[in-house]
């Protein structure tokens, strides 16, 4: 392992007494020894160190984590994955995929099945065109067809009638693309669509209330942040400009809240300042919406909207963080032993609690982080 984790539960997390626990760097591994409960806080023993995976709620209440890198630096990916089951707080292994990936994006489908698109299986390697499907029925990967081109850094977003949308993305050394793909789960094959208006990667893909998507962000070159989005209508297959943010940024989240908003956090517009401000899109326009308590990037898996209306942004930063988009602010709800957790990724459980697994720190270590935070106490 690469060094200890510290997490701190701190008031506001939960109605449990703020506590602190240490997990030795070198255990348990794949041990599959039981959850430690800190407070409210329970620490879990993964089956694998990763990063830049996914993590998708199963219709049994398990959570699925596919892929991602498995070494320090990130240079490798795997084909692993791993079943977290709430019932006995434990991590097993599932099924391998057909080829190891990270990077790739995965959506869950109206049945529970899940579609992996994209990604890579190593860096400096080209992006994946292949596509999977894996089959909640019965546990296994199938193969689900093959973009026109490999992907990674892309967008994805489950449209109103059950099919996908991918959408830009990286291509090849310091190219991006424009173009865009739908996936039909009637044939699963990949269709080629409108492309956007213009080349970018690193952004994300909302679906709306009245079923188009909102494509936001992203960089057009590497370390060059848009401020723009774009508004795809599956129904005319056409994208329209959509207003501007307040300030550009790639490797941001955006979640939509029960209201039909979007809310837009983190992300950086050259890949060195990380942005703390929030902004809002409330279907006409973005208006700023507070701040962070820290600036955080590489989070776009690891931010959920939770029961309470809160959102949970769990990683690309030093700490996990309740944000209130009533009120415009953020608190601490846990601290990380005071290092990055970037491309982790932040599950809702049925039970309203929420699972955190993986990420990377500032130089790239695999860190040792997979934890349950208790449903949030009111704010």
């Amino acid at each position: 392992m690469v060094g200890a984790l510290t997490l701190a539960l701190l008031p506001g997390c939960t109605t449990g007494t703020p506590a602190e626990v240490e997990v030795p760097p070198d255990g348990p591994g794949v041990t599959g020894e039981a959850p430690r409960v800190v407070g409210d806080l329970t620490l879990l023993d993964p089956v694998v160190d990763r990063a830049a995976h996914t993590a998708s709620l199963l219709p049994d209440g398990r959570v699925l984590v596919i892929g991602g890198c498995v070494v320090d630096g990130c240079s490798d990916a795997t084909a692993e994955t791993e079943l977290y089951d709430p019932a006995t707080g434990r991590f097993s292994s599932g099924a391998d995929l057909a080829q190891p990936r990270d990077g790739h994006t995965a959506t869950t489908l109206p049945n529970g099945d899940v579609l992996l698109v994209g990604g890579y299986t190593g860096e400096g390697e080209r992006p994946l065109p292949a596509a999977e499907l894996y089959v909640a029925a019965s546990g296994e990967f199938v193969p689900a067809g093959e973009m026109s081109i490999g992907r990674g850094a892309h967008a994805a977003a489950l449209l109103d009638d059950g099919r996908v949308l991918v959408v830009g993305g990286w291509v090849g050394p310091r190219t991006f693309t424009e173009t865009a793909e739908i996936w039909d789960p009637a044939t699963r094959e990949f269709t080629a669509v409108s492309s956007l208006p213009a080349a970018r990667g690193s952004a994300t893909a909302t679906r709306l209330p009245d079923g188009r998507v909102l494509v936001l962000g992203g960089e057009d070159e590497p370390q060059h942040g848009l401020a723009t989005s774009e508004l795809y209508d599956p129904v005319s297959d056409t994208w329209e400009h959509g207003p501007s943010m307040a300030q550009p940024r790639f490797k941001h989240a955006a979640v939509a809240l029960a209201s039909g908003d979007v809310l837009v956090v983190g992300g950086t517009p050259d890949d060195n300042e990380l942005l703390a401000a929030v902004e809002r899109f409330d279907g006409s326009a973005f208006r700023t919406a507070g701040e962070l308590t820290e600036g955080r990037y590489k989070l776009v898996d690891a931010v959920v909207a939770v029961p309470d209306g809160r959102v949970l942004v769990a990683g690309g930063g030093q700490s996990a963080e309740a944000y209130d988009p009533a009120t415009q602010t953020a608190s601490t709800v846990a601290s990380i032993d005071g290092s990055r957790s970037s491309f982790a990724t932040a599950t809702v459980l049925n039970d309203g609690s929420v699972l955190v697994v993986g990420g990377y720190d500032k130089t790239i270590d695999l860190r040792r982080e997979a934890y349950l935070l208790g449903v949030l106490a009111p704010a």
